[in-house]
């Protein structure tokens, strides 16, 4: 194991928890899948310029 940070790491994440909510949501367009990804996300701390959204999150993307 190492750490690993940036968007090599965090675009899988992503892909999975879109991959989630489209099996969950099978006829959702890829416009609200977008925002569905960015709307689940739990907020970050810091200058949102950098770190976009926040960290995603499977669950609330899901269930919300």
């Amino acid at each position: 194991y190492c750490f690993a940070a940036g968007t090599s790491m965090a675009s899988p994440a992503a892909a999975g928890v879109a991959a989630l909510i489209k099996q969950r949501f099978p006829g959702i367009d890829v416009g609200t899948l977008k925002a569905k990804l960015a709307q689940s996300a739990v907020a970050g701390s810091g200058d949102p310029e950098y770190y976009g959204k926040g960290m995603i999150n499977a669950l609330n993307a899901v269930t919300q």
